[in-house]
């Protein structure tokens, strides 16, 4: 994903507060894989990266997730009775409708898959950092609440979980049309059953069966770690991932790694090998 943006450049102070990342990790992650704007060899000097090239290089480095969403129902009804005009909307058994969906006030997170998500930008949106959590208090003194209540809290909001790396990790809670937005305060006492709050497993759809679904066939396409290895001076980040999407499917990037005493930097991507065309 190449995204276009209108701001000068972003610098290193900018990407740590935004994205509460250590300056280690993005001098090891980042620092050599975008293009720098402005850049001095004197000590101390600021250094600027390019804010397109930035941006695109974290949705590609990201992973995007979710194991909950929350719907209107009615709405969905209504969607599913205008692709299929040929059924009554009073042949139709709303607990047929929603499907095997488990009791999600009780069930365990580690019981419900996640579904990877496309990519997409997300530097401007509303992030929920765990280590940070404050429950939606935006009081300066406001008391920060555990990890454990943030991801309870996360799944009971239909979040989509963003992943830098293993340890890297932050939230965004969606928007839907027709869904009612409830505070994060008042998650715990909220039912997950209202008609335009429904919370359902992220991969919900009209008559879900869950796990009870008959397995769909999937296209076994080979899998493979591509290993690129450059020089610092010489390495564009941006060149190499636009050749290899002209080969490859590429999933995302493993692992990235710069020698700065020898000079080279190695960039790791998972990726598929298409069938060829018929």
């Amino acid at each position: 994903m190449t995204i276009q943006t209108h701001e000068d450049g972003i610098s290193i102070s900018t990407l740590m507060e935004r994205l509460k990342l250590s300056r280690n990790y993005i001098t090891r992650n980042i620092t050599h894989c975008v293009r720098h704007l402005e850049a001095s060899p004197a000590q101390g000097a600021r250094v600027l990266f390019d804010a397109g090239m930035l941006r695109s290089y974290l949705v590609n480095m990201a992973q995007f997730t979710r194991q909950t969403k929350r719907i209107n129902i009615n709405c969905e009804l209504e969607k599913y009775l205008t692709a299929n005009p040929n059924i009554k909307k009073d042949s139709v058994d709303m607990t047929e409708f929603l499907g095997n969906i488990p009791d999600m006030k009780a069930i365990k997170r580690s019981k419900l898959p996640a579904v990877t998500l496309n990519p997409f930008d997300f530097w401007d949106l509303p992030l929920i950092f765990p280590k940070e959590y404050t429950q939606g208090n935006e009081a300066s003194d406001a008391p920060i609440k555990t990890t454990e209540c943030c991801y309870r809290d996360m799944f009971r909001a239909g979040a989509i979980k963003i992943q830098l790396g293993t340890q890297k990790t932050m939230f965004y809670i969606p928007s839907a049309p027709n869904v009612a937005d409830i505070p994060l305060q008042m998650l715990l006492q909220t039912p997950v059953n209202l008609e335009d709050n429904y919370l359902v497993p992220a991969d919900w759809k009209p008559f879900y069966q869950g796990a009870n679904a008959p397995k769909a066939r999937v296209l076994d396409l080979p899998t493979v770690n591509i290993k690129i290895r450059g020089e610092l001076d010489e390495y564009n980040w941006q060149y190499i991932d636009s050749a290899l999407r002209k080969v490859f499917m590429v999933d995302k990037i493993q692992s990235r790694r710069a020698d700065e005493r020898r000079g080279f930097v190695s960039i790791t991507y998972k990726a598929r090998i298409p069938h060829p065309r018929q």
